[in-house]
């Protein structure tokens, strides 16, 4: 009887450990606050941006989908599923770590509070798709990657689209080849047509520009300004898909 009684405390002393390890490797903000946001307005920028030990959205707000974007690091077409007003309700987000963080830390707090406050729960799939490699030129790449004691990198984005029909092209500025290649795939104006991936194996910082007239090619004018080039494959490609979320308590 008494070694049955120390099995069961054992086995309960081993479920609380890992109940305290898994809470440990999951990385959490100090403060976050979601609030609805109801303007409608995205012309000064809508999505999620990565700051200094936080993340906070644009002024017009984020949507829940792109929140996840910017939490997995993900491309708009690697994530399907999910109710309707994951695209359609914008909320302005600003979330604070109590220590210096990098970006890939801020976005592993950022799945944190996906699932504590949206209740998000996801799964992963693998499915082969056709896409453009971003791969570099023969040329070279024609960016400027920072190094230390360079002036500091502007804020990264995750942009639902690059330009809108029947504006002026913008002049857009980078900070990263991934960044540049979700901009490419969501792009209407570029029109890609399928996934691009970043393959140029450039996985550093750069400070880059690029202005594109949309009656121009737009890969043609990327290799002659850039020095990186589209190239049509096949690949096998991480999915998510949202089995269960919830619209967030405001605080």
């Amino acid at each position: 009887m008494g070694h049955s009684r120390a099995k069961k405390s054992l086995a309960a002393a081993i479920l609380i450990g890992n109940l305290f390890a898994i809470r440990a490797q999951s990385p959490e903000f100090n403060a976050a606050s979601i609030k609805l946001n109801k303007s409608g307005d995205c012309s000064h920028g809508c999505g999620v941006r990565f700051l200094p030990a936080m993340v906070s959205s644009f002024p017009g707000g984020t949507s829940t989908r792109q929140i996840i974007l910017a939490a997995h690091h993900l491309s708009p077409y690697q994530l399907s599923g999910g109710p309707d007003w994951l695209d359609s309700d914008m909320f302005d987000l600003e979330a604070k770590a109590d220590a210096p963080a990098d970006e890939s830390q801020l976005r592993l707090m950022l799945q944190t509070l996906l699932s504590q406050r949206f209740k998000l729960v996801v799964h992963h799939e693998t499915r082969e798709a056709a896409i453009y490699a971003l791969t570099v030129g023969k040329g070279g790449a024609k960016v400027h990657e920072l190094k230390e004691g360079d002036p500091p990198r502007a804020e990264t984005f995750v942009s639902a689209a690059a330009a809108l029909p029947g504006t002026p092209a913008p002049t857009l500025r980078f900070t990263s080849i991934k960044q540049f290649a979700i901009v490419s795939e969501s792009n209407p104006l570029a029109n890609p047509g399928r996934p691009v991936v970043d393959k140029t194996g450039l996985e550093g910082q750069y400070l880059f520009t690029f202005s594109w007239d949309p009656k121009e090619d737009y890969m043609g004018a990327v290799e002659e300004q850039l020095g990186l080039k589209f190239v049509p494959q096949k690949a096998a490609l991480d999915f998510i898909v949202v089995d269960h979320v919830e619209k967030p308590d405001p605080n």
